[in-house]
């Protein structure tokens, strides 16, 4: 796991300095070595963290026998192996042990030809590819984009890199803020991939590559995978299904477990965890260590759970106590991401990696399940919009919109769901852009801008094609907040504290395997993720499948009251974000700083404390 930043353009020397500040800034993410490389028209810097083959022959930037190629390589080819000796059937001659030379062997054996190569790799990566035979450079993201990629592209110049932090030490014009990266910010708490916080950056999306000529500046963005059921795993029965779920899962874990460091296990009160961990104990891999926190005296704690199912499969926990989180913490984790970003969780992600990263270098973790198997309980949900499938979306509309304005939260939020079209309903169905409370709140200079529509997600996606609303919603969830919000925060937190972290379940075969499964068998009998659940039965605790989902969040009110008042430090936030040009004063005041129902949901509190945080950091007025 690593980091990069570099550029093509036809003078990279006068900016050289800028290339080795930017990789100063994504240090974290490869603390073992530094390391750059120039040709006539790029520079590439590469900051790595050694996983596989810890000799130089694994350093980075790495160029090819004719040195005609040169790749920054970040994340993990799981199938390597197969891939290597694909290479030495053909007669390659492979000097080290890394993924990095296959890959890079393997995409001259295939002539250049980036999709097929693409299609080749299971794994998680993001890498930039510079092949001066071609003239070209090629970015490209893995199929889930668990790794992140960014890039800015002018007249006759492109910069890209693993982290926007980076790429703003070596991007020379000044940045602007987007209207409309913030106006989604504030209705669903993160930023979506199809726009980025500055204007001028980009953020190459999941299932996408990037082909760049040297000669034209010509860009070109190709998506060449997309969460889709498979057709060779439709109308099967529900045996079938436990049984290619339980054979893809050992596989997937087997193959995960590649390292040449230690490795170690997330292991929450849940299921998907928790199936890793009998996975890994049912291959032979009881030595490894997992680590939960605890946070006392929460009812939603789940260490005593997460014990259980280490007690039954045969594994040590580590179970880490969750310490006070003061003003300088907040302003630590939060201010780490490069965008405004709330997902409260970020916290105990940060902890519990803190706190395995003196022990490993490589995490698993039961990330990905909830949405390739229909476990979040909104999925429930869906089985009644396929009901309102049934009626025009302009006689809804009709219905809907009186009750929009109802004053009643539950029957106004319930009013706009109506309003939307069929696919827009239904892909929102787990991560619904909230009512416009805090957009409400803004000044008049943001008022002007185009507010956040939920129809964009049909410019996003494709979703005619299926009739199923649980599968349009998988889907949604899979291609949004999956990437851009649960594997953003477990990249930033993971790489925060130099840690790999990978899970079983983001493997693309299971991925389509899950939502292929018809919608009677994922929800079954009131219950989510059915397979999955049949499958823990025989390997878990009945507690832990019985338990209802909790989710990995924290006891958020402790860190935002003392005493039933807001703490001093968080007031002091939220008045400086008050008093900024963005919102309206009066309006702010009132809802936010004197409105008492907070207490019962904070979420909006916390949504605007993280945007404060992230103004402070990057210097944002």
């Amino acid at each position: 796991m690593c980091g990069f930043v570099g550029l093509v353009t036809n003078n990279h020397y006068s900016i050289k300095p800028n290339l080795i500040e930017g990789l100063n800034e994504i240090k974290h993410r490869g603390p073992d070595q530094s390391k750059f490389d120039y040709g006539n028209q790029w520079a590439m810097g590469f900051a790595r963290l050694s996983i596989l083959d810890l000799s130089d022959l694994g350093s980075q930037p790495m160029k090819s026998e004719d040195k005609t190629v040169t790749i920054s390589f970040n994340g993990e080819i799981y199938n390597y192996l197969e891939l290597k000796n694909n290479l030495i059937n053909a007669g390659y001659t492979i000097k080290g042990n890394s993924d990095t030379e296959i890959l890079l062997n393997y995409y001259q054996y295939l002539n250049g030809n980036i999709k097929k190569l693409l299609e080749h790799c299971n794994g998680m990566f993001a890498f930039a590819i510079i092949d001066e035979k071609k003239n070209r450079l090629i970015l490209a993201r893995d199929r889930l984009g668990v790794k992140p990629l960014f890039y800015s592209k002018s007249k006759n110049i492109i910069y890209f890199g693993s982290e926007i932090k980076g790429l703003r030490k070596i991007i020379p014009n000044k940045l602007t803020i987007s209207s409309d990266a913030i106006m989604a910010y504030l209705r669903i708490g993160f930023i979506p991939s199809w726009t980025c916080i500055y204007n001028e950056i980009e953020n190459l999306q999941s299932g996408t590559f990037a082909n760049y000529n040297l000669i034209t500046n010509e860009l070109k963005i190709i998506r060449y995978w997309i969460p889709t059921p498979k057709s060779d795993f439709l109308g099967k029965t529900e045996k079938f299904y436990k049984n290619a779920i339980n054979d893809l899962l050992e596989d997937a874990t087997k193959i995960r477990l590649n390292a040449d460091v230690p490795l170690s296990l997330f292991l929450s009160g849940g299921i998907d965890s928790g199936i890793v961990a009998a996975k890994l104990s049912a291959i032979g891999k009881k030595d490894i260590i997992a680590n939960t926190i605890r946070f006392p005296e929460w009812e939603n704690d789940e260490s005593s759970m997460a014990q259980e199912t280490a007690d039954h499969v045969g594994i040590k926990l580590q179970i880490h106590n969750a310490e006070p989180i003061g003003l300088n913490d907040l302003i630590r984790i939060i201010g780490h991401f490069d965008e405004p970003f709330s997902d409260q969780s970020a916290i105990v992600t940060n902890l519990v990696c803190k706190k395995a990263s003196g022990q490993s270098t490589v995490i698993l973790t039961g990330d990905g399940g909830d949405e390739s198997f229909a476990g979040y309980r909104e999925y429930i949900h869906s089985m009644k919009y396929n009901i309102l499938s049934s009626f025009p979306d302009f006689a809804l509309k009709i219905a809907g919109s009186p009750l929009s304005f109802y004053g009643n939260t539950f029957i106004s939020r319930l009013g706009e769901r109506l309003c939307l079209s069929d696919n827009a309903r239904s892909a929102w169905t787990h991560i619904y852009p909230r009512d416009n409370t805090l957009e409400n709140l803004l000044s008049k200079k943001w008022k002007k801008e185009k507010k956040f529509d939920p129809e964009i997600i049909n410019k996003v996606l494709e979703l005619n094609q299926y009739d199923d609303s649980l599968t349009k919603a998988q889907i949604a969830d899979l291609s949004v907040y999956l990437p851009d919000n649960v594997l953003k925060k477990v990249d930033q937190m993971s790489m925060m504290h130099s840690l790999e972290v990978r899970s079983p379940f983001l493997d693309y075969r299971l991925v389509e395997l899950g939502l292929s499964i018809p919608s009677k068998l994922k929800l079954k009998n009131g219950n989510t993720k059915n397979i999955l659940r049949q499958i823990g039965k025989d390997i878990l605790p009945k507690s832990v499948i019985a338990a209802p989902k909790k989710g990995f969040g924290i006891p958020l009110n402790n860190y935002l009251y003392k005493n039933g008042e807001l703490k001093s430090f968080i007031k002091d936030k939220l008045i400086q974000l008050g008093n900024s040009d963005w919102f309206e004063w009066e309006k702010y005041e009132n809802r936010i700083l004197l409105d008492n129902t907070n207490k019962k949901n904070p979420i909006y509190l916390y949504r605007l404390l993280c945007l404060q945080i992230w103004k402070d950091k990057n210097n944002i007025v």
